[in-house]
This record gives C-alpha cells, structure tokens and sequence, in this order.
C-alpha cells in the first residue's frame, strides 16, 4: 500500500514535469538571462568606473585650463562619485579663471541634485560658502550675499558638526555686508548673535576665537 503511495506520488510528479516542461525550461533559462545581465551589468558599471578613476587622475596632469575643462565637462556628464568630484574641480577651476557666476552654477547642480546624503551637502555647502565669502572681502558684490545665504541655508541643522561653520559664516556675511563697519557696535542682532556663538557649548573653541577678534577689532574702529 505504502509502495502504490509512493510510485502514485511519483507519477504524479512526472507527469506534471512531463506537461509544463516548457514552462519549466523558459523559467529557468528566464532565470539564468537575468543572472547573466546582472552580472555583465554590474561588470559593466565597474568598468566605467574605473574608466572615469582613470580618466580624472590624468586631469592631473593636465596644465592648459581649456583642455583640463573640456576632460572634467565630459566626466561629470557621467553618473557617479568622479561625475561630482569633476564637477567640484569645474567649480574651482572657474573661481580661479574669475567665472564665479559659472563657479557658483556648478555649485547650485551639485548640491541640489538630490544624489548626496546631508553630511556629504552639508559639507560642500560650507566649502562653497566659505570660498564666495572669501572672495566677497577681496570684491564685494551686492548678489553675491544672495548667494552665500543660499549656500548656508542648505547646511542641516540637525547636524551638530556643522553648527558653529553654520553660524560663523551667518555672522561673517552679516558683517561683510553692513553699509559701514562703523554700524557693528551698534547693531543689536549682530551683537545678540555673536554673544549666542559665544555661549553655544556645540561651537568649537576654535570658531570662537576667530569671531572674538572680529568681534573686539569692529568694537574698536
């Protein structure tokens, strides 16, 4: 009896293979295609990888600015972390060569692009901001702080490392931009602002120190 049970069972499966064989062979071979893309997929995205690795070491190299411009512009058509450091360099190539309108735009795709967590935008946020206030002293120009406030607004609060960057460069572009340096003492929020820096436990000694000499230098003038 348990004999006939077993060869019925038996039977029974045969004849299931027997009659979906087709469809058994197309899953697997349906299976095994996708396997074989995945495979040559992921091949293919390391390979162009490391195209571009190479590819952006050997801008290295590279010392006439148009040509070193034209081999960044075509890797940053690409899609992945050398596409961002070759737009990184675009940008700073342009603020050397004084395009900080074409600088600031580069900047702008980067960090509005969505392709970045916060910690990673955060920080490219405070390097641009940093180097458009940098230039702002040595050239002020009236939209530029329209700029750098764009730049600031995009550092997370939420992230404790980048408080006190966040707030040095809200307070440098406020007094960057005041009519006359004169106003400084006077000016109640620019002063409430830096006793807040001040007395933030989360803002490194450091930062501190640096806006306490400004601080006491615009009191003096």
């Amino acid at each position: 009896m348990e004999t006939e049970k077993k060869t019925s069972i038996f039977n029974s499966i045969k004849s299931f293979i027997i009659q979906n064989i087709k469809i058994l062979i197309f899953i697997l071979v349906l299976i095994f295609s996708i396997f074989i893309f995945l495979q040559l997929y992921s091949y293919y995205n390391i390979s162009k990888v490391k195209k571009n690795s190479i590819e952006f070491y050997k801008t290295e190299k590279i010392t006439d600015d148009l040509s070193l411009e034209l081999n960044l512009e075509n890797i940053s058509n690409q899609n992945d972390f050398y596409a961002v450091l070759s737009k990184l360099k675009l940008a700073n190539l342009n603020i050397e060569n004084n395009n900080y309108e074409a600088s600031f735009e580069i900047y702008k795709d980067i960090l509005t692009s969505k392709k970045l967590d916060n910690t990673y935008t955060s920080m490219l946020a405070i390097n641009a901001a940093y180097n458009f206030l940098d230039l702002s002293f040595k050239n002020l120009i009236s939209d530029r702080k329209q700029k750098i406030d764009f730049l600031i607004n995009l550092i997370d609060d939420d992230l404790e490392n980048y408080i006190g960057n966040k707030q040095e460069l809200i307070f440098l572009s406020s007094i960057l931009f005041l009519d006359d340096e004169m106003k400084y003492k006077n000016d109640k929020n620019l002063l409430q602002q830096y006793e807040n820096i001040k007395n933030n436990e989360k803002i490194s000694s450091s930062i501190k120190e640096r806006l306490k000499k400004i601080h006491e230098y615009l009191l003096h003038i």
